[in-house]
C-alpha cells in the first residue's frame, strides 16, 4: 500500500513539472508531501508562462508611469545640475570660500582686529521645533534703553541675522535714524557678534545695534510689543528653504508669524524678502497674503517689476520625498545648505566661514541652485490674487531695497546667480 502512495505522488509531481511549475517547486512537493505550494506559482499556461494577476498588472502599470515621469523629469534635473555647478570651484574657477575681509564689509572697518579672537562653531542647522527652541523670546534684561542709545528711535529687525555682518553695517548707515536689532537661533553667532558689535561700540562707530538669540518665529509680538520707539521694518534674507513638505513646519514664517509681524510693524512699515530661491519666498508672500487679514499689499516697486520671473506658483511636484532617490537628491541640497544633518556645522576663522560636513569643507554659503518651482505648500490650496497678478513681479535683482548685502548675498552675487526680491507694505 505504501508503495502504491509513493508511486501515485511521483506521478503527481511529474504532472506539476510538465506544466511548467519551477523544478525546484516541484522538488519541494516531492520532499514535503503535505506542503501548500503558492496558488499563484502553481497557475501557468501549458507554455510555462505565468499568468499575470490584477495585482501585478497595476504594479507594472505604476513602474512604467513612475519611469515615465522620471524620463519626463530628466532635462530639468540635468539643467538643474548645471545651474549648480556655479556654486562648485569645478563650474566656477573663481568661487572662493568667504573670509569675511570682502570689500562689501569694509565700513566695519579694521576686520583685523574686528575679528581677533572671535573664531566659533555653530551648527548650521538648528531644528526651531525643540522644547529650548519653543521659549518666548523676552526683552532685554533692564528694558530697551539698556541696549539702545536711544530706544525711541524706530526699529529695524533682521530675522535671521547669521553671523551678524549686515545689521552692523545697516546700524552704521543708520545712526541717529533707527535701531537694528538681529535675531538669530543659534546662540553661538549671537555672542560672537555682540563682541564685534561691542568693540564697535567702543571705537564710536554704533550705538544702534543688538543681537538676540531665540525664536523669532514665535516670539515677535512678544519681543517687540515693548518697544517704545516702534518698529519700521522686518527683513527676512536668504532663509532656509526646507524644501521637504514634512520640514515646512520648520519654516521661518507660519501663520501666527504673519500676525505678530503685522501687529509691531507701524502702518507704512515694510516686510522686506529676498533671497535666491524663489519657491520659500513664494510660500512667504502666500502665507502673508493668505493670513494678514488686509494688513499687507504690495510695494509699488513690486508693481513696477517688468518681468514675473517666477513670480508665479507653477506646477506641484510630488507631495513629499520619501523615497531614497528623492532624500538623496534633497539630502545633496540641504547638505550645501546647512539643511542636513545636525552634525554639518560652519567653522569661523578669523570672521571667515568654512563649513566642515563628513570631513570635507566646501563654502558656508554654497546651496545648490534650484528653483524648485512650486514644490506642494500649506497655502497651495489657497488661491492668491497676488500671484497670479501680472502686473508685478519680483524686484530688479540688481538692486538691493536695503542697500546692504549679507554674507550670503556676497556669495550669491559672486556665484552669478539670480536673486529675487520682494516688498511687502503694511497698510
Amino acid at each position: 500500500m505504501l508503495h502504491s502512495l509513493g508511486r501515485s505522488l511521483h506521478r503527481s509531481s511529474s504532472a506539476v513539472v510538465s506544466c511548467g511549475v519551477p523544478a525546484r517547486v516541484a522538488a519541494a512537493s516531492r520532499n514535503m508531501p503535505g506542503a501548500v505550494v503558492n496558488k499563484r506559482t502553481l497557475a501557468a499556461t501549458s507554455d510555462g508562462a505565468p499568468v499575470t494577476s490584477p495585482d501585478d498588472a497595476s504594479k507594472a502599470a505604476k513602474r512604467q508611469h513612475v519611469a515615465a515621469e522620471a524620463a519626463q523629469q530628466q532635462p530639468q534635473k540635468q539643467s538643474d545640475q548645471r545651474d549648480n555647478l556655479r556654486y562648485t570651484k569645478s563650474g566656477n574657477p573663481l568661487l572662493t570660500p568667504l573670509t569675511g575681509h570682502e570689500e562689501q564689509f569694509a565700513e566695519l572697518g579694521n576686520m583685523q582686529q574686528l575679528y581677533r579672537g572671535t573664531t566659533a562653531k555653530a551648527r548650521q542647522h538648528v531644528n526651531p521645533l525643540t522644547s529650548q527652541n519653543q521659549k518666548l523670546l523676552d526683552p532685554p534684561e533692564g528694558g530697551w534703553g539698556a541696549v539702545f542709545a536711544d530706544p525711541t528711535l524706530p526699529l529695524q529687525v533682521d530675522i535671521g541675522c547669521g553671523s551678524g555682518r549686515f545689521v552692523l553695517i545697516r546700524a552704521t548707515r543708520l545712526k541717529g535714524a533707527a535701531n537694528v536689532l538681529g535675531l538669530e537661533i543659534r546662540a553661538k553667532l549671537v555672542d560672537r557678534a555682540l563682541v564685534w558689535r561691542d568693540r564697535l561700540k567702543d571705537a564710536g562707530k554704533v550705538n544702534n545695534a543688538h543681537f538676540m538669540s531665540g525664536n523669532a518665529t514665535i516670539s515677535l509680538e512678544h519681543l517687540l510689543g515693548s518697544y517704545p520707539g516702534g518698529v519700521q521694518l522686518v527683513s527676512i534674507q536668504y532663509p532656509d528653504p526646507h524644501f521637504k513638505k514634512r520640514h515646512y513646519k520648520r519654516r521661518v514664517v507660519q501663520p501666527a508669524t504673519v500676525k505678530h509681524i503685522a501687529s509691531v510693524l507701524k502702518p507704512g512699515g515694510r516686510l522686506v524678502v529676498q533671497g535666491d530661491v524663489p519657491e520659500p519666498l513664494r510660500y512667504i508672500r502666500n502665507m502673508v497674503e493668505q493670513h494678514c487679514d488686509g494688513c499687507f499689499a504690495l510695494s509699488p516697486e513690486n508693481r513696477g517689476a517688468p518681468a514675473p520671473r517666477a513670480w508665479q506658483n507653477m506646477a506641484a511636484t510630488p507631495a513629499d520625498s520619501d523615497t531614497a532617490a528623492d532624500d538623496a537628491v534633497d539630502g545633496v541640497i540641504a547638505a550645501s545648505r546647512g539643511d542636513g544633518d545636525d552634525d554639518d556645522e560652519v567653522v569661523n576663522v578669523n570672521g571667515g566661514e568654512e563649513r566642515k560636513t563628513g570631513g570635507t569643507s566646501a563654502s558656508s554659503s554654497g546651496l545648490l541652485h534650484n528653483e524648485w518651482a512650486g514644490a506642494p505648500e500649506e497655502t497651495e490650496a489657497y488661491s492668491s490674487k497676488w500671484a497670479h497678478d501680472n502686473s508685478v513681479g519680483w524686484l530688479d535683482p540688481a538692486c538691493n531695497p536695503l542697500g546692504v548685502p549679507t554674507e550670503r548675498e556676497v556669495y550669491v552675487l559672486r556665484a552669478n546667480v539670480e536673486v529675487y526680491r520682494c516688498i511687502l507694505d503694511r497698510v
